[in-house]
């Protein structure tokens, strides 16, 4: 993530799930205006430090769609979006889905954690990415998970993994 946003460097981000703050933390960093939505109330406190983050409290399913459609009736372009809240592979697609209907107003990176938990893979693959004419790329395995050990043995859990996927203003071309 360090890597993305310190050369894509967004004026505004949203986090879909903040837990302990470690993203949140780097995305604040290079964006001018973060948005964090997370289910715990007490995110907003912990995390006060942040001037330039605004918190949500609430559903993404939700909150997200909201956000977005606000920021853009505002004429505040959203650059870069982590997706990490809810793991169900129909959190995670109703997360990707108001994502796709949102219309950039500058290019605009999507990260999606956990890629390789089957639940939110199961989400990621079936969100129906085709459909927004605005998305002209998505990688499940940008950065690739692994089969997590525990005590040095494996316990067949999947877990990791960061999908990454590229939204332009302009439309894709259909070839």
């Amino acid at each position: 993530l360090t890597g993305l946003l310190s050369r894509h460097r967004p004026y505004c981000s949203v986090e879909v799930g903040t837990y302990r703050g470690v993203c949140l933390s780097i995305i604040s960093q290079f964006s001018d205006m973060v948005f964090s939505i997370d289910i715990d109330p007490s995110v907003a406190q912990a995390f006060q430090s942040f001037r330039n983050v605004q918190f949500l409290t609430g559903q993404s399913s939700y909150l997200l769609p909201l956000l977005l459609n606000e920021l853009s009736r505002s004429g505040i372009a959203v650059g870069f979006i982590l997706i990490d809240g809810d793991h169900s592979p129909e959190g995670v697609k109703l997360d990707v889905g108001a994502v796709l209907d949102y219309v950039p107003g500058a290019p605009l990176f999507v990260a999606l954690h956990d890629s390789f938990n089957p639940g939110c893979r199961g989400g990621m693959a079936d969100a129906g990415w085709e459909r927004s004419p605005y998305c002209h790329w998505v990688d499940l395995d940008f950065v690739p998970g692994r089969i997590v050990e525990h005590g040095g043995r494996s316990h067949g859990e999947l877990g990791g993994g960061l999908a990454l996927a590229y939204f332009s203003p302009e439309r894709k071309s259909v070839v």
